[in-house]
């Protein structure tokens, strides 16, 4: 799947934006093994700098209360694109991860 935001220069997505991001990400159930049915995303951290939105993480509960499934956008110094990774934790020590989307030729492309 493939969401293209307005794009002007560098890229900077709105936390807004982002949030969508997750979403569709959620939604396809690819990288949600660990995560319980009906579960609510919550915004766990938020760091904003002079050109905008830097760094957004989201966590999700598990199935089992020692699971939990978390969610990270970073933007990093160019010329390296902005990326979404997932991060799988059980009693709070992380079991597995990798990325899942990375922003490039102007739109967000699901890994």
């Amino acid at each position: 799947m493939v969401v293209s935001p307005e794009v002007t220069s560098e890229y900077v997505p709105t936390p807004e934006e982002v949030h969508v991001i997750f979403g569709a990400l959620i939604e396809t159930g690819k990288n949600t093994l660990l995560v319980a049915k009906d579960a609510v995303p919550k915004e766990t951290k938020r760091v904003v700098d002079e050109k905008g939105l830097y760094e957004l993480e989201i966590q999700l509960p598990g199935v089992l209360e020692s699971e939990m499934t978390e969610y990270a956008y970073r933007r990093f110094p160019a010329p390296k694109a902005p990326e979404i990774h997932v991060a799988y934790y059980e009693d709070d020590m992380p079991v597995g991860g990798t990325n899942v989307a990375r922003y490039t030729d102007g739109a967000w492309k699901f890994l």
